[in-house]
């Protein structure tokens, strides 16, 4: 491994070793309360990153030509995955159903949809026999393209559709969908989006809390507030590692949709900046493979997922510092949770495989 598959893999090492480091402060004492074990969740991280390592590697050595011919497949198992959902395997934590029992391990079929998500859609844009100027093609992809977002959306997780919608867009475009075409569905998918908020209370009383916390500073703004204190708590240069109070559960869910928050608190604006250098590293490297690409698939797929790393990564963080309404959207690397790591860290390796087999062609 070397060149740009190699700066993937340790951009990607560095970011999942901080995320160990602010996991195992966030996790401390919930584990030592709940568990009796004070690194309880940092060996389960732990060992999720693990899992993320080898799948890195079982992707990077896996040959783009197979993804691209197995990539309605890997479209068609993810949603069956979202399925199971409906099913006595499902998990129901908050409200939300969002996981699957598998054994002693709990997924998130969601996770896998954006990445399956992302293999489908360049492949189908990359096929010889798709038709750019055709704007009844476009229209199909546009209905296949809501079948993911629909399905994570009513679990309910307005974070990851909304993620989904925003890199498919941008797959889209790098596809070459007409720009009149995008015009013609603009309002579609905003009415769309409009109704769902209005009629659905859940995200309707996200809206309304990211509006104005105050109004319910207890209540649906309670976490916005407290995350907040916890990014301005901080300062210049962090309160130190393991030295956060936000995770004495002042702050709900602080290992996972909020980990920002803690990472700012104990590394400080300093900190987040360097952290943030590593991101912005990672989705430039993935962005110029992509754009450099000599084979469409490759490049629509190294573009797809620099999206899904930056948009998700800029969501979490919107929502954290408090830009954006809760979504429960985690960080890439950093927050607690099995399958996210373990997509992220795949991802990389397509990237990374990605990398290798453009080398090589030259």
């Amino acid at each position: 491994m070397r060149g740009k598959a190699l700066t993937i893999f340790l951009l990607m090492l560095f970011l999942s070793g901080i995320g160990l480091i602010i996991v195992g402060s966030a996790t401390s004492w919930i584990s030592l309360k709940d568990f009796n074990d004070s690194f309880y969740m940092l060996k389960r991280q732990a060992l999720s990153f693990l899992m993320g390592l080898l799948s890195f590697f079982v992707m990077f050595s896996i040959p783009l030509s197979f993804l691209r011919k197995q990539a309605l497949w890997i479209f068609v198992v993810s949603l069956v995955l979202m399925g199971l959902l409906l099913t006595p395997l499902a998990v129901n934590s908050g409200g939300a159903t969002r996981w699957i029992y598998l054994g002693s391990f709990q997924l998130q079929p969601s996770e896998l949809v954006k990445l399956a998500s992302i293999i489908f859609f360049a492949a189908l844009f990359a096929s010889p026999a798709w038709n750019k100027e055709g704007w009844g093609k476009w229209a199909v992809a546009a209905i296949l393209a809501l079948i993911p977002v629909v399905c994570v959306a009513v679990e309910p997780d307005i974070g990851s559709a909304s993620t989904i919608l925003a890199f498919l867009f941008i797959l889209f475009f790098a596809g070459g969908i007409p720009l009149k075409t995008v015009l013609l569905g603009l309002p579609i998918v905003a009415g769309g989006l409009g109704l769902f908020i209005m009629t659905v209370p859940y995200a309707r009383a996200r809206i309304l809390s990211f509006a104005n916390p105050g109004l319910d500073p207890l209540g649906s703004g309670y976490n916005q507030i407290q995350s907040l204190i916890g990014v301005m708590a901080g300062g210049l240069f962090g309160r130190g590692l393991g030295l956060s109070l936000q995770k004495f559960q002042w702050l709900p869910q602080a290992y996972n949709d909020f980990i920002f928050s803690i990472l700012a608190e104990e590394m400080g604006f300093l900190g987040v900046i360097a952290v943030l250098g590593i991101y912005l590293g990672l989705v430039i490297t993935g962005f110029r493979i992509g754009l450099k690409s000599n084979q469409h698939f490759n490049s629509l797929l190294a573009v797809g997922i620099s999206s899904l790393l930056a948009i998700q990564t800029l969501l979490h963080i919107g929502v954290s510092s408090g830009a954006l309404p809760v979504t429960g959207i985690t960080l890439p690397f950093l927050s607690y949770g099995g399958t996210s790591l373990l997509v992220s860290m795949a991802a990389c390796g397509i990237l990374a495989r990605i990398a290798r087999e453009e080398a090589a062609g030259r």
